[in-house]
C-alpha cells in the first residue's frame, strides 16, 4: 500500500513531500501478542526536502566508522550487546508501549471517522430504530461478520 504525504515543520522552516509504504503479511510469531495474526511495517520515503539539513548525526557516525574500521568484528560480542539491549527494551515495556500507542492512534482515527460521518439530524437519537446512522452501522457490522466467515 502506498500513499503520498506532505509535511511542514514551521518551527524549523522545513518542508518535505514523499511517499509512505505499508507492507502487511501473515505473522505466526510475535514478541508482543499472545495471538499474532498479521504484521505490518511502515516506511516513509522523502522525495523532496526544503530546509537546512542537519548532518551532525551523520558526521558522528563517520567519525566512529573511521575510528573503528580496523577493529575485528566479533559475533559473540555483538550477540551479547544485542541481548543486553533487547532485555532492556522488554524490561522497560518499550515494545508494548509502541504497540499500545499504535492501537490508541487507530482507535482515535476510527472514532474521528465515525463522528465526522455522523449526520446532524441523528444527534441525540440513541434508539437504533430512529437513526439512519445506527442502521448503517448495523448493516456494516453484519457485512463484516459475513466477510470474516469466508
Amino acid at each position: 500500500l502506498h500513499s503520498g504525504y506532505s509535511k511542514s515543520y514551521h518551527q524549523y522552516d522545513e518542508h518535505e513531500t514523499g511517499i509512505s509504504t505499508l507492507s502487511m503479511g501473515d505473522n505466526a510469531y510475535s514478541l508482543v501478542s499472545d495471538y499474532p495474526k498479521t504484521t505490518f511495517v511502515e516506511k516513509y520515503h522523502t522525495l523532496t526536502y526544503n530546509g537546512t539539513k542537519d548532518f551532525s548525526r551523520g558526521d558522528d557516525i563517520l567519525d566512529l566508522s573511521e575510528r573503528d574500521k580496523d577493529k575485528e568484528w566479533s559475533p559473540r560480542v555483538w550477540q551479547a550487546e544485542l541481548l543486553r539491549q533487547t532485555t532492556q527494551l522488554l524490561l522497560k515495556g518499550a515494545i508494548v508501549g509502541q504497540v499500545e500507542a499504535g492501537i490508541d492512534r487507530s482507535v482515535s482515527w476510527q472514532v474521528r471517522r465515525f463522528v465526522n460521518s455522523f449526520k446532524l439530524e441523528d444527534t441525540g437519537k440513541l434508539n437504533p430504530s430512529t437513526s439512519e446512522a445506527w442502521a448503517s452501522h448495523t448493516d456494516k457490522a453484519k457485512r463484516a461478520i459475513e466477510i470474516a466467515k469466508d
